[in-house]
């Protein structure tokens, strides 16, 4: 096993970076570069953005969490992964797992069926959460998951997925089906 280079040629790369290997490498003398006052960086965790439906439902499970009737949330990547910072989301693994994470926990302990959820935004559910949630229906895995719908497909681009709604269809009804 070796460990990272000194100076890699793969890694995460700042402008900050590229500017001073540059300058070294050519070398050019760079100027002290001033410190961001701590004064004017505010600290604040990510937050849902204002008006989304996501709010709701993270405030829904504080309150489930308040009166003691839900233990754990296991989410997943993607805009739900905001309501960790609102105290609505305790454990996140990767797309795609928290139905897998909350069956997992149930098979080893049924009791907790009742008060443990899974969360995961629709394009998500349709990208890898389906799986998850074919083995809970064809197990007979009792529990809750809940699939958050804000309309949007924001972190990967805005690219359609299964549950979008394109100009002039209709949204698609589950309740119909």
């Amino acid at each position: 096993v070796v460990g990272k280079d000194e100076h890699p040629t793969v890694t995460n790369w700042s402008p900050d970076l590229v500017v001073d290997a540059l300058a070294r490498r050519m070398g050019i003398p760079l100027p002290g570069r001033p410190q961001p006052s701590a004064s004017l960086s505010i600290r604040r965790p990510p937050s849902i953005c204002p008006g989304c439906p996501f709010k709701a439902a993270s405030l829904a499970i504080q309150s489930l969490k308040h009166r003691n009737k839900l233990d754990l949330v296991f989410g997943d990547i993607g805009c739900s992964t905001l309501l960790h910072f609102q105290g609505s989301l305790d454990l996140n693994l990767c797309m795609g797992a928290s139905e897998s994470m909350r069956q997992g926990f149930v098979l080893g302990d049924s009791s907790k069926a009742s008060r443990v959820v899974s969360l995961i935004g629709d394009s998500s559910e349709c990208h890898s959460g389906m799986d998850a949630t074919r083995n809970a229906l064809f197990r007979n895995i009792p529990g809750v998951k809940i699939v958050l719908d804000n309309r949007a497909i924001g972190m990967t681009g805005a690219q359609p997925s299964p549950t979008s709604r394109l100009p002039g269809s209709k949204p698609y009804d589950l309740a119909a089906s």
